[in-house]
């Protein structure tokens, strides 16, 4: 590894932890999602939250030893990581004052955590080909 690539790497990491981090803080705070715009929102907002996550683990990853699998691989363990931390998100929810654990809120973090490691996955493979 150059030493150009550990300071990469370095960034990278640092943007999924100050994401991690961002999300926890977030989540310690009252509900900031306006309801009255639908019930979906909070949804949507779970699921974009949740797929720049994976995104970022993706990138992250891929400077890695993971980076000699396939984009798909880290992918999955991309998806994996980001949606284990919606659930440990969930937990430390429910043990805030004015929030609660959503079972359909977990539901929203893994499909958001899929959806964006799956794009960073599919715009990787179709940059390896040209």
């Amino acid at each position: 590894m150059r030493p150009s690539d550990g300071r990469m790497a370095l960034r990278r990491w640092t943007a999924v932890a100050v994401w991690a981090a961002a999300i926890f803080v977030q989540s310690a705070l009252p509900s900031v999602v306006d309801t009255s715009a639908g019930v979906g929102m909070d949804k949507i907002v779970h699921m974009a939250v949740y797929a720049l996550l994976a995104v970022l683990l993706c990138r992250a990853l891929s400077l890695s030893a993971m980076a000699r699998r396939t984009p798909l691989a880290i992918a999955a363990a991309a998806s994996l990581i980001a949606a284990l931390y919606g659930v440990s998100d969930e937990l430390h929810q429910a043990l805030v004052p004015a929030r609660c654990a959503d079972v359909a809120d977990g539901i929203a973090d893994l499909i958001g955590s899929v959806l964006g490691a799956t794009l960073w996955a599919a715009r990787r493979r179709t940059s390896q080909k040209i």
